[in-house]
């Protein structure tokens, strides 16, 4: 009890209302969690981000990421989000760096027609050039293939056609000419090799075995879109496509 000019009162006790459930999504959440992004100034529009496979000894402790901008590739370091080395060997635009299933060595297109190979562990300096185009179109897609096959690339040009590249020698296997416009995307099978599939600006996705000249199947992905990229799943049997 106290005591005050308007008469004695009993203090009221105030009951703490229930908390709410959260409203928060799941995948909010998640996000949440995560560090603060670092963010990097570049010349040029970032085309391309892959990470290094996990399965070669020295990405074992850690996944470096390998950026494609302008007129060179970045290897930035997964710890210190700093660039750790440059491939400069470019003479226009680069597009597509990707890695080798073992991690060890890097491939890109280019805005003049050539592929290139660098090593990801040691120097700089170009592995080996391969000419997609005989005219100088784009080659936008680069991709080793699948199935533990470290000695073959296949390439995607402007020109409509993919090439399949034996990197040991640098010389061209063979050739697919399924589609009619530009091809800008290339996935290939995980267990298999000879198995990859492309889509392109003729609104195509075309599935292909290396080792015939016609494509196994084909789907109109949209009357009036064209296909930017391609993905084949782990399994084979499933596929997307975007546009």
């Amino acid at each position: 009890m106290a005591s005050s000019t308007f008469g004695d009162y009993e203090k009221v006790r105030v009951n703490p209302l229930p908390s709410r459930p959260s409203q928060t999504r799941p995948e909010a959440r998640w996000w949440r969690e995560l560090e603060q992004p670092h963010l990097s100034h570049e010349l040029g529009p970032v085309t391309s981000c892959e990470y290094q496979p996990g399965g070669a000894a020295s990405a074992m402790a850690k996944r470096d990421l390998l950026v494609t901008c302008s007129t060179r590739l970045l290897l930035v370091d997964f710890y210190t989000q700093r660039v750790k080395k440059q491939f400069t060997r470019f003479s226009s635009t680069a597009y597509s760096g990707t890695f080798r299933s073992d991690g060890r060595v890097v491939a890109a297109g280019s805005d003049t027609g050539v592929v290139q190979l660098f090593s990801a562990d040691k120097s700089r300096d170009v592995l080996r050039q391969m000419h997609h185009s005989r005219n100088g179109k784009p080659v936008q897609c680069v991709r080793f293939a699948g199935g533990g096959d470290n000695t073959h690339l296949f390439s995607a040009g402007d020109d409509a056609i993919v090439r399949h590249w034996d990197i040991t020698l640098g010389e061209e296997t063979s050739s697919y000419a399924g589609h009619t416009d530009y091809c800008r995307a290339v996935s290939c099978s995980r267990s298999d090799p000879n198995v990859f599939l492309t889509g392109g600006y003729d609104h195509r996705c075309l599935l292909w075995d290396a080792r015939q000249r016609d494509p196994v199947r084909s789907w109109v992905h949209a009357p009036d879109a064209p296909v930017e990229d391609v993905l084949l799943l782990p399994s084979g049997a499933l596929a997307c496509a975007c546009r």
